[in-house]
């Protein structure tokens, strides 16, 4: 499970109906624990994404939503240098439906 698999069910599906889509994915976490804001820290501690990020993280557990929701374009952060052994390119990647596509994509 990807952040960018976690955004997309968030844009969907929307924040109040978000929480049972994280029951779903995680079984055993509390609903305060499996928050959106909190699974955002959890993947940006694995895979840090900007220091912007890193800040609303630290935030308590109640202004965390506060400063997500008013974090601006980052323009001090720089995209990682790319390295193609970092990606996985499937031969079938072209022939597959949309779907297929986005999950092998993720993969």
């Amino acid at each position: 499970m990807s952040l960018l698999w976690v955004h997309g069910k968030m844009s969907i599906h929307g924040k109040p109906s978000i929480l049972p889509l994280l029951n779903f994915c995680f079984p055993s976490c509390s609903s305060a624990v499996c928050s959106p804001e909190f699974i955002v820290c959890v993947m940006h501690e694995k895979n840090p994404v900007s220091e912007s990020v890193t800040k609303c993280c630290s935030e308590s557990f109640l202004n965390k939503w506060i400063c997500f929701s008013a974090l601006q374009v980052d323009d001090t952060c720089s995209p990682k240098e790319f390295n193609a052994e970092t990606f996985t390119f499937h031969a079938d990647i072209c022939t597959l439906l949309e779907t297929e596509q986005q999950i092998k994509k993720q993969m």
